[in-house]
């Protein structure tokens, strides 16, 4: 990598770090302001008799396009000690399997719990999918103390995932437990 393409790396993490604080203010707005209405539709959606692949497909699509600082959004599946891609949103993705205590996700997974990451780059679990992302959610969803997949969301800006995050996606996780319940996915 030549020295103008690390300058010009560098000016772009400066200018999504004062887009960020900015976004910041308004993503917390839009969790409690728009959030009640995406678990609505997110409800409605786990409800109707849309495949599993499609609902799951549709709660992407929600997140995505109401959330600014959500720049990839998707699924992964357990599958044995493996973590599948599933429904996503957002550039590809090398991650096709993570094993299960790798990375972001798999910590997650492991340990049955949401971790939030503020800066990927200072993050030695953190596996690169893309140079853009600066953070990151994972949620897992539990159903009947088990790990049966996971909500994982990126974002371009440092810092965007917060209390509020957490608390509205762990909400969209509990949602769609029952679809676990029913039928199990294939990745």
């Amino acid at each position: 990598m030549g020295e103008r393409e690390r300058e010009s790396i560098v000016a772009k993490r400066q200018a999504a770090a004062k887009r960020a604080s900015s976004k910041k203010r308004s993503q917390r707005i839009l969790v409690s302001d728009t959030g009640e209405r995406v678990l609505r539709e997110i409800k409605s959606v786990a409800k109707s008799r849309r495949t599993m692949p499609e609902k799951l497909a549709r709660v992407v699509s929600l997140l995505k396009e109401n959330f600014d600082t959500y720049t990839w959004v998707g699924f992964y599946f357990v599958q044995d000690d493996s973590l599948a891609l599933g429904p996503y949103s957002g550039k590809p993705t090398i991650h096709k399997k993570i094993k299960i205590g790798e990375g972001i996700c798999g910590s997650a997974a492991l340990h049955k719990r949401t971790i939030i990451v503020s800066d990927v780059s200072a993050d030695s679990r953190y596996l690169a999918c893309s140079f853009e992302t600066r953070s990151e959610i994972v949620v897992p969803i539990i159903s009947k103390n088990t790990v049966v997949a996971e909500l994982d969301i990126d974002s371009n800006y440092p810092d965007a995932f917060h209390t509020e995050d957490k608390h509205f996606l762990e909400k969209v996780s509990k949602i769609l437990v029952p679809l676990w319940n029913k039928k199990k996915p294939k990745g």
